[in-house]
């Protein structure tokens, strides 16, 4: 899988949304009397190139287009995407086909004898350029893949939720993880000991992302292996799993590896992220790294911690999350004088009291803003 970030595969889905309005399906019928002409069919498939329709769109549209049913199968001949008219006996259609040049087939049932040779062989190109655009989405795409990909039509959604079993209505939550090979191993298998992993798939970046059923609202793990970053997203259908998945990822950008194997760990330490407590925090997330650094906080909590070190942060965010000084200082095994100090040091580099009201929660935005800054994988 070739990994996205969540602002592209939005994008994706906006003009795929887009594409929709533009032509509406009652535009798409054959004329009155159902016959279709060669230059409808051209015409047709011409517009779909141009406007560059995904594949399973495409074969929904020339489905209605053709008032007929109309698939794409695998080399081994099973359907992957198929869709059909409203009230059509899928069992006593005659299906007619046509090969495609990597492999596979595209079929259509009930098609006009007059235009069936014209059709399937300018659908054949369509489907071959939709698979060429989105290398990643071929004939037979992981399903997983599929189900986390706004751009996937309700009928991809279907099919690859049932290539895994899982009917449209399953619960399910979308887990997003990366760490050392050994440490990631031993963190599914934990995962699998609470709930059912259903599918796996890993990205190019190393980014692993898991289908997990389940309908609990929280998914509580013992502990972390060190080294490896975790979120979960909410629980959903697995037909709307791409919620789940951009809830995690949103997640996922917040944490930090692990430090030890077993918990329990401090709130700063962004152990185990679950999603569902992001709320509007998850549209920092979506902010790219060059929008974020031109907030001046960022440059001067860099400076600090390039010379006071590390630990300013964790002070920092201790003092940031808690509602007394005391808790805070306690919270780090520190006197609270020792953390007042770094306090009135860190107000001095900002430039604004960090005691004054709404400014802990200023600096807090601020802190966040600086580790999504600083994840340097999902980023650009």
């Amino acid at each position: 899988m070739t990994h996205q970030s969540y602002d592209v595969m939005w994008a994706r889905s906006l003009r795929r949304r887009c594409e929709e309005d533009d032509v509406s399906t009652s535009s798409l019928h054959a004329p009155s009397g159902g016959r279709l002409t060669d230059d409808e069919v051209m015409q047709f498939f011409d517009g779909e190139l141009v406007a560059g329709t995904a594949l399973g769109r495409l074969v929904e549209r020339a489905s209605t287009f053709a008032g007929c049913s109309v698939g794409v199968a695998s080399p081994g001949g099973d359907t992957d995407i198929e869709a059909h008219p409203p009230g059509v006996d899928r069992t006593r259609t005659e299906r007619v086909t046509r090969p495609l040049p990597g492999g596979g087939l595209v079929w259509a049932g009930g098609l006009e004898p007059s235009v069936a040779d014209l059709f399937l062989s300018r659908l054949a190109v369509a489907v071959a350029v939709a698979q060429q655009r989105a290398p990643g989405r071929a004939v037979i795409a992981n399903p997983l893949e599929v189900l986390i990909d706004p751009g996937s039509s309700e009928q991809e959604r279907a099919a690859a939720a049932g290539r895994l079993g899982l009917a449209g209505e399953s619960l399910v939550r979308v887990v997003v993880c990366n760490g050392p090979d050994e440490a990631l191993k031993r963190f599914v298998e934990s995962i699998g000991a609470r709930e059912r992993v259903v599918s796996r798939v890993t990205s190019e970046s190393g980014l692993t992302v898991l289908l997990v059923a389940g309908e609990s609202e929280s998914l509580d793990l013992p502990g972390i292996p060190t080294g490896v970053r975790a979120a979960y997203g909410v629980v959903g259908k697995v037909v709307a799993a791409d919620v789940s998945y951009a809830n995690a990822f949103d997640a996922y950008r917040f944490t930090l590896p692990s430090p030890a194997d077993t918990g329990p760990y401090p709130a700063t330490a962004g152990v185990w992220t679950n999603g569902a407590r992001l709320s509007g925090l998850a549209a920092l997330s979506r902010l790219r790294r060059d929008q974020i650094e031109t907030i001046p906080d960022i440059a001067i909590l860099q400076g600090m911690t390039e010379k006071y070190g590390e630990h300013i942060l964790e002070i920092l965010e201790a003092y940031a999350t808690n509602d007394s000084l005391r808790k805070a200082a306690a919270g780090l095994f520190i006197h609270h004088n020792t953390l007042s100090y770094w306090v009135q040091k860190a107000s001095a580099e900002l430039g604004y009291s960090l005691t004054e009201p709404y400014r802990r929660a200023q600096l807090f935005i601020s802190l966040c803003l600086f580790r999504l800054w600083r994840d340097q994988e999902l980023t650009d």
